[in-house]
């Protein structure tokens, strides 16, 4: 495909071929628009008004969750990293959301990323009650146990080691997603993780306990 081909160039080649290959991609990438538009017109509108209601709902869920207006709580718009080990961080966001055991969701650190919307996935760790039953506080604590890698988690990694104790940065959070399963209708279940993978099966076993 043409366009896969400039869009390659562009991002692995330097200097003028890549300006070439930039500019032919965008290019190409108007033509097919328009092409798309009249040629399948009945279709394009529709999709990109799901697509434009996708991004507005987006928006404001970031926005609700983030509580981006409220200046009552510090840490309304931080999340506190610390260094568990070697290569595995602690994320912890406080915020007034609820979310089920097993879900996931996307966390913006824009100190950290390469890019300031830069959003990554990653399973919620904690649950939004108390083991004893109750609801708990109104704020609570989103926690993340993210395993350093490479490109982001590998920062995140860094950022955490080379502060030592606890530090705070800019945060913003994009969720709750997915649907897992429910355990309390089982009387007997049996939990297997595995490194980072213990970040979806502890809050299923802390959503059992309670």
């Amino acid at each position: 495909f043409p366009t896969a081909s400039s869009l390659s160039e562009a991002l692995f080649t330097r200097g003028p071929e890549s300006e070439r290959a930039l500019s032919d991609f965008f290019k190409m990438q108007y033509q097919l628009t328009y092409f798309v538009r009249d040629s399948f017109g009945a279709y394009f509108w529709p999709a990109l008004m799901v697509w434009g209601l996708d991004r507005f709902l987006r928006l404001a869920r970031i926005a609700w969750n983030n509580r981006f207006w409220s200046r009552e709580s510090p840490e309304a718009h931080q999340a506190s990293i610390e260094l568990l080990g070697s290569d595995t961080v602690r994320l912890r966001l406080r915020r007034k959301m609820h979310w089920a055991a097993g879900q996931h969701a996307y966390v913006i650190l824009p100190s950290i990323s390469t890019l300031p919307t830069e959003a990554h996935p990653f399973t919620i760790a904690s649950i939004p009650g108390a083991l004893d039953g109750s609801d708990g506080h109104a704020e609570k604590d989103v926690i993340f146990l993210v395993r350093g890698r490479s490109g982001f988690t590998a920062r995140l990694r860094e950022h955490a080691s080379a502060k030592g104790a606890a530090s705070s940065v800019p945060a913003f959070i994009d969720g709750p997603y997915g649907s897992p399963p429910d355990l309390r209708q089982f009387s007997t279940c049996v939990l297997f993780a595995g490194g980072s993978g213990v970040s979806y099966a502890l809050p299923l076993l802390l959503d059992t306990i309670r």
